[in-house]
C-alpha cells in the first residue's frame, strides 16, 4: 500500500481552479443537507435530471446536447447518478471512465488521471489517512478503493484494472464517490466495487420495461411466469424467469446440480447459494452481490455475534439460553428458526444494512433489472404461500413504492403468485442476500 501512494504522490496533478462536481457536493458536503427539492427545484436548470416524477434518482450524462459540461478536478465526467434516501442524498457517484460504455483509454493515461485524482483528493483531505481496499475476482479483475472518512461522510476513489502490467493492463472503470456513513461495514462493501446504475440503459429501453404508476408503484410489466416443480430448485427457477424476461431463453431449463459431496459449507444457508453461483457459471452468467447477511467465512462468527444479542435481549424474560450447536458449519437458518420472531426481527433492524438493500432495488428496477431475494421463511406471515413452504427460498423483486414503503415480488409457484407485495418492513427481515445476473 505504501508503494500506491508513492506511485500516486510523485505524479503530477491537474491543476484546476475550479470544478463543477466538487463544487456541487460542498467544502464540509453541504449537499447531503439539502432536501430534493433543494438539490433540483423544478424548472431551473440543472446538469442533474430525475430519472422518473418519483425524484428518487437523477442522472447526467455527457453525451446530452444540453449539458455544458461536467468535471472533476479537470478531468471530464462521462456520467453521474444521484440516489435519494427519503428526502436527502444517500450517495452521488461521478464516473469519469467505463470501458463498458466504449470508452477507450491507455493503462499509462489512465493511472496518470487516477494519480491527478488522488492528489486533488489529498490536498481536499489533508489530514485524512485513506484506507486501501483491494480485491481480485474470478474475471482476473482487480478491485480497488481509496476511502477518505470525514465525519459522517465518505469519500471513495474506486478503480478497476485487468490483468497486470507483464502481461498487459486494461482499464475497466474509475468513479469518484461521496456517501453518507450509515454503518462502516455497508461502506466497505459499497467501496470495493463499482456503483452501477439505471443511467446504463438506454431511456427508450427503460420506457419500455418499467411501468410508473401515479400513485407510485414502480414495476417490471410482463415478467414471465414458470412454474417451480413441487421437488424443484427455487435458483434454477428464479434464472429461467429472469432470461426469459431479458429475451434470453435457454435451449434447455435452466437445472440447479446437486453440491459434490466434498463441497465445504461455512453455513446451512450456503447451499443454496453455490447453487446459484453454479447455474451462473455453467450458463455464462454474471452474478452480482447486491446485499448479503451471512458472508461465507465470517457466516459462523457472524451467528455468535446475533445469538449473544439474542440473549441479552431475552435474559429479563427468562427465556432458555439460545446455544449454537458446535460444528465446522454455521446453522443459520436452524438457530434464526428458534428465535422469538419479534425480538430476531429487531436485531435485524438493528444492522442498518436496509439503506442499501433499498437503494439496490430502487436502482435496479428503475434500469430494469429484477433481482434474486433469497430469503428465509415464516418469520413473518405471509399470505400464499404453499401447504409445506420451504424454509430456505429465492423469488424474484420486480418492483417497489418508496411512497407506501412496499416491495413487489413474484414466486415460480403459479397462479397467483404473479406479482405479490410485502411492506419493507416485513422484507427486511426476512432477506439472507439479494442478486442481479445479466448475460455475459
Amino acid at each position: 500500500m505504501k508503494k500506491l501512494f508513492i506511485f500516486l504522490s510523485v505524479c503530477i496533478a491537474a491543476t484546476v481552479s475550479a470544478d463543477d462536481a466538487i463544487k456541487f457536493i460542498g467544502p464540509k458536503h453541504e449537499i447531503f443537507a439539502k432536501k430534493k427539492d433543494q438539490l433540483l427545484p423544478d424548472g431551473k436548470k440543472s446538469l442533474f435530471t430525475w430519472n422518473s416524477e418519483l425524484k428518487n434518482s437523477a442522472s447526467y450524462r455527457a453525451g446530452n446536447p444540453k449539458n455544458n459540461g461536467f468535471t472533476v478536478f479537470g478531468n471530464k465526467v462521462s456520467s453521474a447518478y444521484i440516489q435519494i434516501s427519503g428526502e436527502t442524498p444517500a450517495f452521488i457517484t461521478f464516473t469519469l471512465f467505463n470501458r463498458r460504455d466504449r470508452q477507450i483509454l491507455t493503462a499509462e493515461k489512465f493511472r496518470k488521471n487516477m494519480s491527478g485524482i488522488y492528489v486533488q483528493l489529498k490536498k481536499r483531505y489533508p489530514k485524512i489517512k485513506p484506507k486501501m481496499l483491494r480485491i481480485k475476482n474470478q474475471d482476473d479483475l482487480t478491485l480497488n478503493a481509496l476511502v477518505w472518512i470525514s465525519g459522517k461522510h465518505a469519500c471513495i476513489m474506486k478503480w478497476g484494472i485487468k490483468g497486470n502490467k507483464s502481461s498487459g493492463e486494461v482499464p475497466e472503470y474509475l468513479q469518484i464517490e461521496f456517501r453518507t456513513i450509515t454503518v462502516m461495514k455497508d461502506l466497505w462493501n459499497c467501496a470495493i466495487k463499482p456503483t452501477e446504475y439505471p443511467e446504463f440503459m438506454g431511456q427508450n429501453d427503460r420506457k419500455n420495461k418499467t411501468v410508473q404508476e401515479t400513485n407510485g408503484d414502480v414495476y417490471l410489466k410482463s415478467f414471465p411466469m414458470v412454474v417451480q416443480p413441487a421437488n424443484g430448485n427455487s435458483a434454477a427457477c428464479a434464472v429461467q424467469r429472469i432470461l426469459e424476461y431479458k429475451g434470453k431463453k435457454p435451449e434447455k431449463p435452466i437445472d440447479a446440480k446437486p453440491l459434490k459431496k466434498n463441497t465445504k459449507l461455512n453455513s446451512d444457508v450456503e447451499g443454496l447459494q453455490l447453487q446459484l453461483e453454479d447455474i451462473c457459471k455453467r450458463n455464462n452468467l454474471k452474478l452480482k452481490t447486491e446485499y448479503i447477511f451471512f458472508y461465507k467465512d465470517r457466516s459462523m462468527r457472524k451467528l455468535e455475534n446475533l445469538a449473544g444479542r439474542y440473549n441479552r435481549e431475552t435474559r429479563k424474560s427468562k427465556k432458555e439460553k439460545l446455544v449454537i450447536p458446535a460444528g465446522k458449519v454455521a446453522p443459520v437458518a436452524a438457530t434464526i428458526k428458534k428465535m422469538t420472531p419479534a425480538t430476531y426481527i429487531k436485531l435485524k433492524n438493528e444492522e442498518h444494512g436496509e439503506q442499501n438493500f433499498e437503494g439496490a432495488i430502487i436502482q435496479n428496477i428503475m434500469g430494469g433489472q429484477p433481482l434474486i431475494w433469497y430469503v428465509i421463511l415464516g418469520i413473518v406471515k405471509e399470505d400464499k404461500l404453499p401447504a409445506k413452504p420451504p424454509e430456505l427460498h429465492m423469488r424474484v423483486i420486480i418492483g417497489f413504492n418508496t411512497t407506501t414503503k412496499m416491495i413487489f415480488y413474484t414466486d415460480g409457484w403459479g397462479k397467483g403468485h404473479e406479482i405479490k407485495k410485502m411492506s419493507f418492513k416485513d422484507a427486511w427481515p426476512i432477506t439472507l442476500a439479494a442478486y442481479t445476473i445479466t448475460p455475459r
